[in-house]
């Protein structure tokens, strides 16, 4: 690869050499990213990959009934629709792809390589705008977890942080050139990154404030206006429509859902000290960048506060963890991790508070109403704190540590920082990588062993049911299936919705067990422990520390057995209407 170019923080340069300098950038910003994902091309499907993949699938059958089909992702048969709490513009673009190269994980990976450069040019564009060194900006919402696990899977994240991103850049060139085709190309980029994840509408106000902030700020309205409507109206075709075919306005169901379920599990400081352990540890670029930012009286008192909250971590760890018998790790190792990952998120927060009360203008107020509004949508609103829902502010993050390090002024800033944050974010994605290929080892391995067994039954979810089933094993149902006698039956220990409660001693024998081997010194997703995907799993974002081999058994029914539980309440509300599309 080529030499990197200058990390100088001199000044901005104009005319062919600035476009030379943003040619030499955008191609080394996108031969790291090849690169940096080039190692991941074949990762199995993990996590909920397996439902964007069937929705991109069904939609070669009817391209515009996007729903109109029935999953089994809690236990039971039910409509997409109702299983699913995403807009279906991701899965259109999976299903062009798959529709032309077919349905192998490397050909769906391609498909999201571009969304990924696409985010990631955009990062860069906009920080152009905004500081002198863009090329650190983008690095620093790049070399992130977030980012690049984020960039492995084949979800809507990636796709709306390249229309989000994007959407910004035109919003704010519109806005200060006052240039009315840019204010209505960021306008639909908005919507379209609305349909692709619902947390997109959050455009919306960070445009309104941009727009109206000065307050003397009163050209071009006519046009900002027209621009928001153009924005607002796909969105109320889409919830009219889906009300229309699935009984249900599927936006507003989104919302409704996020606030049964938000907090659910956590009193209020819990869930405070797990949201700022997901920021720190998903985005912990200012982290490596300290010795920078900070004074060297600074730099000592963020040290001794980690160290402190380090310390409290490890002291109150039984809050989190209670149980410790079950747990790969000691209680106060992993509290310490919390409690380091939680002062390093509350560090990104004061940052961005930090660089707006330096500059008071409408660019860091966006800036900062990007990170609070993202963080608080994370950790308090949705329904889980996540890694993916924190993605979208990892652009202004970038940002944010480009402007604070030229208030710095320094004459270069070292690589050593940025390969450090590379190194953690490629630890986690192998961790992450080494998880899902343990799901379709497992699955594999399995269905060849007992498939000569009579029918192959198996609980859980993500890779797990999705590489299971297409070696025809079926799943349990809680509406009532009968396991036969002689049947086999594989629970994984490190999955979602697994019953508990087989009767063993009278009805299941216990045949075997396998362990499929993971990652050795880190987790990504681990039952009680952490939850990259969602904290329901754990309050960490991910461990660092071998956690063991992920456990399958197998158990073969000695009985019939009529597999009939009750439907857990609150889970998911059936639609008030009868759908027309189903009948």
């Amino acid at each position: 690869m080529a030499e990197p170019p200058s990390m100088a923080v001199a000044g901005t340069a104009t005319g062919s050499e600035a476009v030379a300098r943003r040619r030499r950038e955008l191609a080394f910003l996108a031969a790291i990213q090849v690169l940096l994902l080039g190692a991941w091309l074949d990762r199995p499907l993990h996590v909920d990959d397996p439902l964007f993949v069937w929705t991109a699938q069904h939609l070669l059958r009817d391209p515009l009934d996007f729903y109109g089909f029935d999953v089994n992702w809690y236990g039971q048969a039910e409509p997409m629709y109702q299983v699913t709490q995403n807009p279906p513009l991701a899965c259109y673009w999976l299903a062009a792809f798959g529709a032309c190269f077919g349905w192998g994980e490397r050909v769906l990976h391609l498909a999201m390589w571009i969304p990924a450069l696409a985010a990631t040019a955009g990062a860069y564009r906009l920080a152009e705008r905004w500081c002198r060194t863009p090329l650190a900006a983008a690095l620093g919402a790049l070399l992130t977890p977030a980012m690049l696990v984020s960039s492995t899977t084949l979800m809507c994240d990636l796709p709306l942080l390249a229309l989000w991103t994007w959407a910004i850049y035109f919003w704010v060139v519109g806005c200060d050139t006052g240039s009315t085709w840019r204010l209505i190309l960021a306008a639909l980029l908005g919507a379209l990154a609305s349909l692709t994840k619902y947390f997109g509408i959050c455009l919306l106000p960070l445009m309104l404030v941009y727009a109206c902030w000065p307050a003397a700020e009163k050209r071009h309205l006519a046009s900002r206006s027209l621009a928001l409507a153009m924005f607002v109206a796909p969105l109320v075709v889409y919830q009219l429509t889906t009300r229309q075919w699935y009984g249900v306005g599927l936006l507003s169901e989104a919302g409704q859902y996020a606030a049964d379920w938000s907090g659910h599990a956590r009193s209020l400081p819990a869930q405070t000290i797990v949201a700022l352990a997901m920021l720190g540890g998903c985005l912990p670029s200012a982290a490596f960048l300290a010795w920078f930012l900070l004074s060297r009286t600074q730099l000592l008192a963020a040290a001794l506060g980690c160290l402190a909250a380090a310390l409290v971590g490890a002291m109150f760890a039984g809050r989190f963890w209670p149980d410790a018998r079950d747990l790969p790790l000691a209680p106060a190792l992993l509290g310490v991790q919390l409690g380091t990952f939680a002062a390093l998120g509350l560090g990104t927060l004061a940052l961005a508070l930090a660089e707006f009360r330096a500059s008071r203008d409408r660019q860091t107020l966006l800036l900062l109403l990007w990170v609070l509004g993202t963080f608080v949508f994370a950790g308090f609103v949705n329904w889980t704190s996540n890694a993916r829902s924190l993605l979208p502010l990892a652009p202004a993050l970038g940002i944010l540590l480009a402007r604070r390090l030229e208030r710095r002024s320094l004459a270069t800033l070292p690589w050593a920082p940025w390969i450090a944050a590379a190194a953690l974010a490629l630890l986690v994605t192998w961790a992450d990588y080494e998880q899902a290929k343990s799901a379709r080892t497992a699955a594999t391995a399995l269905a060849s062993r007992f498939g000569r067994s009579g029918t192959l039954w198996y609980q859980g979810h993500w890779g797990f049911q999705y590489y299971l089933d297409r070696r025809g094993a079926r799943h349990t149902d809680r509406h009532g299936v009968t396991i036969a006698r002689g049947d086999v039956l594989f629970i994984p220990t490190n999955n979602t919705n697994v019953e508990a409660g087989l009767p063993f001693d009278t009805t299941f024998e216990t045949l075997a067990r396998f362990d499929a081997p993971v990652a050795p010194a880190a987790a990504a997703m681990w039952m009680n422990v952490c939850g990259f995907y969602s904290s329901d799993y754990g309050p960490l974002p991910y461990v660092l520390g071998d956690v063991g081999p992920d456990a399958y058994f197998v158990v073969r029914a000695k009985a019939d057995y009529r597999f009939e539980l009750p439907v857990r309440g609150g889970l998911r509300r059936a639609a008030t209407t009868t759908p027309r599309r189903s009948q």
